[in-house]
This record gives C-alpha cells, sequence and structure tokens, in this order.
C-alpha cells in the first residue's frame, strides 16, 4: 500500500538507482497523480524523495518548475517537502533557483518555495555562502517591490548566513517599503541581529503597524463568539511563527479545543500548549507583548469552546467556501480535532464505542480520507456529514462531562455563585472570567 510518511523512506535501501531517475521524474512530475483519487496520490512525493536521495541534478529543472503548481493548487506537500528536496539535491540547483526568483512572473507562494530551497542549500552546504551573496545582492538592487513576503524571507535568509556585507543593500529596501516586517521585524531589529547596531533608537513597531493587523478589543470576549478580527490575528501569529508540525490556523485550533474540551479527563494547558506548535518545536517570540497577546487569545478561545459546549451553543469554525453554494471546508477543523484526541489518555471499550461513533464523520475530512471516500459522495450527502460532525461531538462531550461530573463530591456554596463579570475573588482586579475561570 503507498501511503505518506512524515519521516523518510530510505530509498536507496529499496534499490533505487540512477538508472530509475527518468521514470521518477516522470512520477514527481505527473500533475494527474496530484489529482488521483486513491492511494496513488502519495506517489509523487516518494518520487521527489527518492530524487533527491539519489541528488539527481537531472531532477532540478523539472523539480522547480512544481513550484508553480504548488502556489496554483495550493499544494502544502510541495510547499513543505520540495525546498528540502532541492536542498538535498545541492549547489547544482543554485542558477536555476537564482533564475527563478528574478523573474517577476511568478506567484508569491513559489517565490516562498524558492527562498526556502535556498536556504535548506545553504543549511546543507554553508560553503556555497559566497554565491549566495553574489545573488542576493543582484536581487536587491532590482527587488520584486511587490512581493513583501519574498522579501521578508530573503532578509531572513540574510540574517542565517549572517550577510554583514549586504547591509546597505537591505537598509535599502527597508527604505523603499517592500519588506513584510512580520518576516524578520523593521530594519533596527534586523541591523541589532547583524551586529552592526546594539541598541533601538526609537519604539519597537507595534504588531498592529507590522502586521496592519488591528488587535481585537478583549472587553466582549466569552460573551460572544470569536470574532473577524481575533480569526485574522490568532491565523498572523501561526502564520509567522509555525511551522509544520504545528497547528496552521484558528478552525484547526477549534477543533484541537474541542477535543480537549471533551477529552474523559481534564489536560493540563501546559500538555496542550506543546502540542499546539509540535513537540520539537517552540517559537522564539520577538518581544513579551507578542507572547501574551497569543496566550491571551488561545486561552479565550479555549475557554469559549468550553463555556458554548457547556451551555449547548457549540459550533464548530469552519471554514466559509467563496460559493454559497458550496459546502463548508471543515479539513483542517477535523485535523486539530483528531490532534487533540491524541492526548487523551486510553479509554474502556464503552468509551471507544462512544468516540468512535463522534470520529466517523471527522475522519472522511482528514487528509487522507478526503481524496478517497468523500469524493464519492454528493454535495448533499457531504453537506450531512458535516451536520453530523456537531452533533456528535455535542453528544461525546455530555458523555465524558457527566461522567467526570459524577466523580466530584457534591460541593455545598456557601457564597453567592461569582458571575463572569464580576471582579475575581483572587484578589487580582481582573474580571472573574478573565482570571481564575480558566
Amino acid at each position: 500500500m503507498i501511503d505518506y510518511h512524515d519521516d523518510w523512506h530510505d530509498y536507496l535501501q529499496h534499490g533505487f538507482e540512477q538508472c530509475d531517475v527518468d521514470d521518477l521524474i516522470q512520477l514527481a512530475t505527473d500533475a494527474n497523480l496530484n489529482q488521483a483519487q486513491d492511494d496513488t496520490v502519495w506517489v509523487q512525493i516518494h518520487a521527489w524523495r527518492a530524487l533527491a536521495q539519489l541528488k539527481s541534478t537531472k531532477a532540478i529543472i523539472p523539480l522547480i518548475t512544481l513550484f508553480d503548481s504548488a502556489d496554483k493548487n495550493e499544494d502544502d506537500w510541495m510547499m513543505d517537502d520540495l525546498p528540502e528536496v532541492i536542498g538535498m539535491i545541492g549547489t547544482d540547483a543554485l542558477l536555476p533557483l537564482f533564475a527563478f526568483i528574478l523573474d517577476n512572473t511568478h506567484q508569491q507562494s513559489a517565490y516562498l518555495v524558492a527562498a526556502s530551497a535556498l536556504n535548506q542549500i545553504h543549511k546543507n552546504q554553508p560553503d556555497c555562502r559566497d554565491e549566495l551573496l553574489v545573488f542576493y545582492q543582484q536581487y536587491l538592487e532590482q527587488p520584486h517591490h511587490q512581493q513583501k513576503a519574498l522579501n521578508g524571507f530573503i532578509v531572513i535568509n540574510l540574517l542565517d548566513i549572517k550577510a554583514v556585507e549586504l547591509i546597505d543593500e537591505i537598509r535599502q529596501i527597508f527604505t523603499n517599503k517592500c519588506v513584510d516586517l512580520m518576516c524578520a521585524g523593521d530594519l533596527e531589529e534586523v541591523e541589532i541581529k547583524l551586529g552592526v547596531r546594539t541598541q533601538r533608537t526609537t519604539p519597537k513597531p507595534t504588531f498592529e503597524q507590522m502586521s496592519g493587523i488591528k488587535p481585537p478589543n478583549f472587553s466582549n470576549l466569552f460573551d460572544d463568539e470569536l470574532n473577524d478580527d481575533e480569526w485574522i490575528l490568532t491565523d498572523s501569529f501561526f502564520t509567522r511563527y509555525g511551522r509544520a508540525q504545528s497547528i496552521q490556523n484558528t478552525s484547526e485550533l477549534n477543533g484541537f479545543f474541542t477535543a480537549i474540551a471533551c477529552a474523559p479527563e481534564m489536560i493540563m494547558p501546559s500538555m496542550w500548549m506543546d502540542a499546539i506548535w509540535g513537540a520539537t518545536y517552540a517559537p522564539e517570540w520577538d518581544d513579551i507583548e507578542e507572547f501574551e497577546l497569543f496566550n491571551q487569545l488561545i486561552f479565550n478561545h479555549y475557554n469559549q469552546v468550553n463555556q458554548a459546549l457547556i451551555e449547548g451553543e457549540y459550533y464548530p469554525l469552519f471554514f466559509k467556501p467563496e460559493n454559497d453554494n458550496d459546502n463548508d471546508i471543515v479539513n483542517a477543523w477535523c485535523d486539530g480535532f483528531l490532534r487533540g484526541i491524541s492526548l487523551w489518555q486510553a479509554l474502556n471499550n464503552d468509551d471507544n464505542a462512544v468516540l468512535g461513533n463522534t470520529l466517523k464523520p471527522i475522519v472522511l475530512f482528514t487528509k487522507t480520507q478526503v481524496l478517497n471516500t468523500l469524493k464519492t459522495l454528493s454535495k448533499t450527502e457531504i453537506k450531512q456529514q458535516q451536520n453530523a460532525i456537531t452533533s456528535t461531538v455535542i453528544e461525546l462531550f455530555y458523555h465524558f462531562y457527566q461522567k467526570r461530573d459524577s466523580k466530584n463530591p457534591s460541593i455545598v456554596r456557601k457564597t453567592d455563585k461569582i458571575g463572569r463579570n464580576n471582579p475575581c475573588p483572587c484578589g487580582s482586579g481582573k474580571k472573574y472570567k478573565k482570571c481564575c475561570l480558566h
């Protein structure tokens, strides 16, 4: 059976040799495989990974031509894998990558894959630094002014190779205001990282100034559903600090928190916080304010999910389609829910049966299953499965909520119940909902 694994196979041990390169290139670039309805959809990934281990220079140009397909199809596998693949092939890919980036006809995501590939090559072969400096100098003299994200990625690459020699060109690109500040920060921050400045002379730009996103008003949190500003702001944090193994967006986070809330035993924040980013990765925050803002966002989101489930007013945060006649896009939410389930303790047979019933409509929309069974269903049938997610999740929550409640002894309340908007009795000065209600 052909399937996908985050961990790469040892393809050479499976017998792949240089004589297989032409066939592997054909498989790696076969657009029909990318749209396959069965397990052969993974053939492309295995083919280009085998080419990487063979260090096939013949595959460089065909693989680079896939960058535009990755953008067009929003193909996460290509965007994640291809930089590493080309990085393994090595420095023979530098000139084709330079030519690709200098060409102004590509889309943003395709450029970012190319820039990431350059970074991977340097990580694998640091001796190519001089060649990279020559290219980056040429690019910075005539950058693509509209590609701010690409320019931000290139600044990150320059920091990685400690390109202090190009500080004048770096300063000019910031002066021209064609750099996404969310990538590597503003000019003063870059100068400090390169060692040409010891401290700031101007206040560090706020998150709103760098991103153009106004932080939400937290005064109404817990009283309303997650608003658009909070959704966009949370997504921007995942875009900036996330990695391939991290939760990718707010919809996936909502599914994750829903699974945490449904758990048979309470899962502590110290455990689920690590799972948000991936077990082996933790972001390096630019400052404490961003860290605190992100924590405030996710804890309020976590509390909203719990409160909505308790009050019977829960609705999952699915992506809405551009066409109103299309069904919701639920894949990310379902991936998040399964990530949360992975933190649960072992269940007995009866509880496993309840969980299995909940997972039936959810697994249809995960990355593997969506390419198989889901494609055989009509729009109406897909909508029915999506609707089933909400009802079965609520049933799952109450199943374990009642069991948890029965384990706790009755408590006689000697004081009036504390309202969510009342001052917290701990004396912090915050509202109860913002403090010990967590």
